[in-house]
């Protein structure tokens, strides 16, 4: 059980995401990333049961495609794992989108794909964003008792980033 990245894409992706947890205030969830996903691959980034929780994402590719959305926050080009209103002064700002899971899904994955197929998709599937929002949300709501947790290994320094400076 648990809630997975699946790249469908020609190029390796970043992933940072963002999950419910109490001991952050005021906003109560956490940000974790860099996540490397290569073309193909399948990275599971929490484990645990997933039912009823709310997760945010941001992913990028070398080709300049983002996957993003309008939950704002400050991440850095290192691994890391923060509350949401935490930041630095070399950090930028990126939008996470926010996912909402149903009360029995026990497993998720969410296949990360540059175009859509002409064939049926094989699950949930998240495009790239054309641009991001200028309105500026946080993560709000508050899922039931945590009853799962992230997998932090396997995090690395996001080599996008770090070659664009």
């Amino acid at each position: 059980m648990g809630f997975s990245f699946r790249n469908a894409t020609n190029s390796t992706l970043f992933i940072s995401f963002g999950y419910f947890n109490l001991l952050c205030r005021p906003t109560t969830f956490v940000k974790t990333g860099w996540y490397r996903v290569d073309p193909g691959q399948t990275r599971q980034v929490w484990s645990g049961f997933v039912g009823g929780q709310t997760f945010y994402y941001y992913a990028e590719d070398a080709f300049g495609r983002r996957w993003a959305g309008q939950f704002f926050t400050q991440v850095p080009s290192t691994p890391y794992r923060w509350c949401w209103d935490t930041g630095c002064s070399t950090c930028r700002t990126v939008g996470f989108r926010g996912i909402r899971l149903g009360l029995l899904v026990a497993n998720f994955t969410l296949t990360l794909t540059a175009i859509r197929s002409a064939s049926k998709s094989a699950g949930p599937e998240a495009l790239p964003s054309k641009g991001i929002s200028s309105l500026r949300k946080i993560p709000t709501g508050m899922p039931g008792r945590k009853v799962g947790r992230p997998l932090l290994g396997g995090r690395t320094s996001n080599r996008l980033w770090l070659t664009k400076k």
